[in-house]
């Protein structure tokens, strides 16, 4: 949770309002890299004389913010990729969307010769 909340406020302190997913996403990484720095120094605190099994699963939970982060960038990149599809798409734009060569009989001639 306080992954999604930094990176929200990481994405939007940023100036670039024209790339606002990408601030996003950025946000979401480094709001993960800060939650693992955070869960890190709180397992370690006051711990002088510590033992693996005093540890226990500590240091995954701590890291799983990262991955958290990094899901979240993944799917910001996805869904700019996807509205910048969308955007392009025109009544002709199907052929775009799936890279359908151009077959008027002109065009085709001249590729061929």
């Amino acid at each position: 949770m306080f992954v999604v909340i930094a990176g929200l406020a990481l994405g939007l302190i940023k100036a670039n309002a024209n790339e606002f997913l990408v601030n996003i996403g950025d946000g979401f990484a480094q709001a993960g890299w800060l939650c693992s720095l955070i869960g890190f120094i709180a397992m370690l605190h006051g711990s002088v004389d510590l033992t693996v099994k005093e540890l226990g699963p500590a240091p995954g939970i701590a890291t799983l913010s990262i991955l958290y982060g990094y899901i979240l960038k993944i799917v910001t990149m996805y869904s700019i990729n996807v509205t910048r599809t969308l955007k392009g798409l025109n009544r002709s734009g199907a052929a775009r969307l799936f890279r359908v060569a151009d077959v008027s009989s002109d065009s085709f001639i001249n590729r061929v010769q």
